[in-house]
């Protein structure tokens, strides 16, 4: 389920920022400031404490405090925030990207922390990235940039696609 709300989440932060740009004529990056520096805020998504991009890498840390994904605590962590980042980051940068929560004031951090880049660059090996993200994306993007994929997770990829199962392999 968690990667299912994560996927549909990260299309709709698509949607909304080429809606946000249509609507108000404006530049891509201007778009990833406005919805993430401004709507998330506004709309009560919780605070932005700091943010670090490198847009034309694809690459940005987010601190955020307040979001209410976390003060429900769930060991989900805040998934739609997470794919909020990822897909305006994605759509605004013009380059695929993914995200994966670091910290999480829900588990007693001071500030939740979005990691954004590019998705071949994420470690098939890590916990976090085999809990939160759709596995058989990050390898497909390693693929695609000729970089190797460990046999076992195409593997696995393969078998829990197959069956319609995308949860924690």
């Amino acid at each position: 389920m968690r990667i299912e709300l994560y996927r549909t989440g990260r299309e709709g932060g698509k949607a909304f920022a080429r809606d946000i740009q249509n609507r108000f004529s404006t530049t891509r990056i201007r778009v990833h400031d406005t919805v993430i520096g401004g709507a998330m805020n506004a709309g009560g998504w919780g605070r932005i404490k700091k943010m670090r991009l490198e847009p034309s890498r694809g690459r940005g840390i987010y601190h955020v405090e307040n979001s209410p994904e976390a003060a429900g605590k769930s060991d989900m962590g805040c998934v739609l925030w997470r794919a909020q980042a990822a897909g305006v980051s994605s759509y605004a940068w013009g380059i695929e990207v993914h995200a994966i929560e670091t910290k999480c004031q829900g588990k007693g951090n001071l500030y939740c922390e979005f990691i954004v880049k590019p998705t071949h660059e994420f470690d098939l090996n890590s916990g976090l990235v085999q809990e939160q993200l759709p596995l058989e994306e990050v390898v497909k993007a390693k693929k695609a940039k000729g970089l190797p994929v460990p046999h076992e997770f195409e593997k696995l990829v393969k078998r829990n696609c197959s069956k319609g199962n995308d949860k924690k392999i």
